[in-house]
């Protein structure tokens, strides 16, 4: 018996070699098989994923370029309107300015009709005015032979040459005086600020009261304008002269005429020119 069962082990052992193996084979086989189309469909589920994903984006960027597209239309019309507004401007301004010059050019010829017509008006009136002076001039020289003698002549051109010789020596006073003024203003402008203070120092200093040396208070002779203790001023002459410049130091004091000559006419005594003071006052600017 012992003998048999082993027998059939055998057997069994060859009937599982024969046709179980291979079948267990096959079937990891097609197990395999199976597990790799499972896998390609895998694949090829996620690339259908991918592409409907990606069309999707696609559509998304079409609608965004297509309303991108619309809106730089509007814009470039807009554009278009815009310039078509101002090539209108540029014709309107261009028609102004072609008008304004006409105008101008109008104008320009009328007020030089007016001018050559004044000119000639003024020229005419200068020829009788001229004539009318020459025939006075005539008529007064024949009744002045016929009145006057030869001593009263000779008196009349020694008046003359008088007034002439006058008012000669005046011309020239006033350029020595104008020229003196120059020098001063040239002096006065080379001076520094502080020269202009010392100077003005002293003429205040010259400018004080005489009664100082008879017994006034010992802030007059230095020339404080208040006692030293005073809310109001505090300090000597400079504290006067701060009070008489701005920022700059330069002093305020101006001359009411700073030209360098005017003539003024003194009808009391004679007709003859004298000549003002304004000139003598410096411009201190």
């Amino acid at each position: 018996m012992v003998m048999l069962v082993k027998k059939e082990k055998k057997s069994t052992s060859k009937v599982h070699q024969m046709l179980i193996l291979p079948l267990k084979e096959q079937i990891d086989g097609v197990n395999y098989e199976a597990r790799t189309i499972a896998d390609a469909r895998n694949n090829l589920n996620l690339a259908l994923d991918e592409l409907k994903n990606e069309k999707l984006m696609s559509q998304r960027y079409l609608n965004c370029s297509q309303q991108i597209l619309e809106g730089n239309k509007h814009a470039l019309l807009c554009l278009l309107e815009d310039l078509q507004i101002l090539d209108e401007m540029m014709k309107d301004e261009k028609e102004r300015i072609k008008f304004e010059e006409e105008e101008k050019q109008k104008k320009e010829k009328e007020m030089l009709i007016e001018e050559e017509q004044q000119k000639k008006i003024e020229s005419a009136k200068k020829k009788q005015l001229e004539e009318l002076i020459v025939s006075d001039i005539r008529v007064n020289n024949k009744q002045q032979k016929k009145i006057q003698s030869p001593k009263e002549r000779e008196k009349g051109w020694n008046i003359r040459n008088e007034k002439e010789q006058d008012r000669i020596k005046e011309k020239e006073q006033i350029k020595e005086r104008v020229k003196i003024q120059k020098e001063k203003n040239q002096y006065k402008n080379k001076m520094s600020n502080e020269e202009i203070i010392q100077n003005l120092e002293n003429r205040l200093g010259s400018m004080r009261d005489p009664l100082a040396e008879l017994g006034t208070p010992p802030y007059r002779r230095t020339g404080q304008i208040g006692p030293p203790n005073s809310n109001e001023y505090k300090g000597g002459v400079k504290q006067q002269i701060s009070h008489m410049t701005n920022s700059n130091n330069k002093p305020l004091i101006k001359p009411q005429n700073s030209f360098p000559g005017k003539r003024v006419e003194n009808k009391e005594t004679d007709n003859s020119p004298v000549h003002a003071r304004s000139h003598v006052l410096w411009n201190l600017n």
